[in-house]
């Protein structure tokens, strides 16, 4: 719901409206009722009970509702973006895909734990553009897949990665997704729980939830967010409620919602909520050297290796590379048909000069680049590709025989730099560079 449309629809006549209008429908409810088409909703609230679709315009208001697929009996969790619905079902553990009407395009595989092992009780689901994400109730646990291989071809697919749910986050029932953070929404307790999303780090809790009167929730079972705000939708009151992020994860007593809306009255087993345009703003657009940085240290945490941590000193080895390799502007196949060494080129020092050490001052006898940008290495390696884009180039290098893969995955080194360039005629060029250093002394 739109945040200026929520708040003034807590006051006056339009609420007074809003009432009038339920006890009017609550009237005819024994009689059937013709469902609309979708229409073109800003939020999605999916129902179990009738196996729906129900979509609200930014204000609130009732834009129509749709069947879902008669298999998909078990709704639970919703998720999407701007021209796609996925719908967790929690008896096939499931993702259903919907297009923006509401029909039907594909059913994901069977997904499993990262060991194989079945899910327990899906109750959410929320996506960027590559990874899948997986609430898993019966498990305590949240899973993420590979968006293309759950959707792609065989029987059951096992996650890639699992974050443990807190202990206190025990009645696990909606999932929702930014940048940085995974949020659970607790039936129980009624709060939230910021995960980070990289596996690291503390788990925040957020204040207990009341309804815009102070009074308390019924039953939270989804969450979606936008922007600086949280709506959560509560199936027992059939509410949405709204909730500004900061204010929910300060230190505080309960917090009232800034603002709530009716759902459609037919709408009374609402199981989850998503924002339309969750999908399309969710993840903010990153340098490409930062990118590199964070695809290589996803590579590394999903094989439970330690995530890199950026050295400036290896990002000016980088950048200095980088640089001579976007002067020459010609290809790594051409510097090879040439006889020449894309990791040295002609003018350049090596990246590492082996020396005997006998003791820690012979570093400065080196005449590497390493050395050269003040780096006293233990161990050290490079990686440099002429890829477009940060996602193909992390892929050609994890996809290479020639030592790339290895490096990438190195348990030995602890830093990274990475630079990113082009040349005038459009080449694209990568360089990262990883190590380890001798302790400061």
């Amino acid at each position: 719901m739109h945040p200026e449309a929520l708040r003034t629809g807590r006051h006056g006549a339009c609420r007074r409206a809003v009432r009038l209008l339920a006890c009017v429908v609550a009237l005819l409810g024994s009689q059937p009722v013709q469902a609309q088409p979708l229409g073109t909703p800003r939020y999605l609230v999916v129902d179990e009970q009738d196996k729906r679709l129900y979509g609200y315009d930014a204000d609130g208001t009732p834009t129509g509702s749709v069947a879902l697929d008669p298999a998909n009996t078990r709704p639970q969790g919703i998720g999407g973006d701007l021209t796609t619905i996925y719908v967790v079902d929690a008896g096939l553990k499931q993702v259903f895909r919907y297009d923006a009407t509401g029909a039907v395009e594909a059913r994901s595989r069977v997904l499993r734990t990262p060991t194989g092992g079945s899910l327990g009780r899906p109750t959410g689901v929320s996506l960027d553009a590559e990874d899948l994400w997986i609430l898993d109730r019966g498990r305590r646990a949240i899973y993420r897949y590979g968006l293309a291989e759950a959707f792609g071809e065989g029987g059951k697919l096992s996650a890639n990665h699992e974050i443990l749910l807190s202990p206190a986050n025990s009645r696990a029932e909606g999932l929702a997704a930014d940048a940085d953070w995974l949020y659970v929404l607790d039936e129980s307790d009624r709060q939230v729980y910021r995960y980070i999303r990289d596996y690291s780090g503390p788990v925040f809790a957020s204040r207990v939830m009341r309804r815009s009167d102070g009074s308390s929730l019924g039953a939270p079972a989804g969450l979606t967010v936008v922007d600086t705000q949280l709506l959560v939708v509560d199936r027992s009151r059939d509410k949405i409620l709204q909730y500004d992020l900061d204010e929910l994860f300060a230190p505080g007593d309960p917090l009232a919602a800034d603002g709530e809306s009716p759902l459609d009255p037919a709408n009374g087993d609402a199981r989850g909520l998503h924002d339309v345009l969750e999908g399309t703003t969710q993840v903010a657009e990153k340098p490409f050297p930062q990118e590199v940085i964070d695809r290589i240290n996803k590579e590394r945490t999903d094989r439970k290796l330690p995530a890199l941590t950026l050295s400036t000193k290896l990002q000016q080895a980088a950048q200095t590379h980088n640089n001579v390799l976007i002067q020459t502007d010609k290809s790594l196949t051409q510097l090879r048909n040439e006889r020449l060494d894309g990791h040295q080129l002609p003018g350049e020092r090596p990246l590492l000069h082996n020396i005997p050490l006998t003791k820690l001052e012979d570093t400065k006898k080196r005449q590497d680049r390493l050395t050269a940008v003040g780096y006293r290495w233990m161990q050290g390696g490079e990686n440099v590709g002429e890829s477009a884009t940060p996602a193909a180039q992390v892929a050609a290098w994890m996809a290479s025989t020639e030592g790339h893969r290895e490096q990438i995955l190195d348990p030995g080194v602890t830093e990274i730099g990475v630079a990113h360039g082009t040349t005038g005629t459009g080449k694209s060029f990568f360089t990262a560079v990883f190590g380890k250093e001798f302790p400061a002394q």
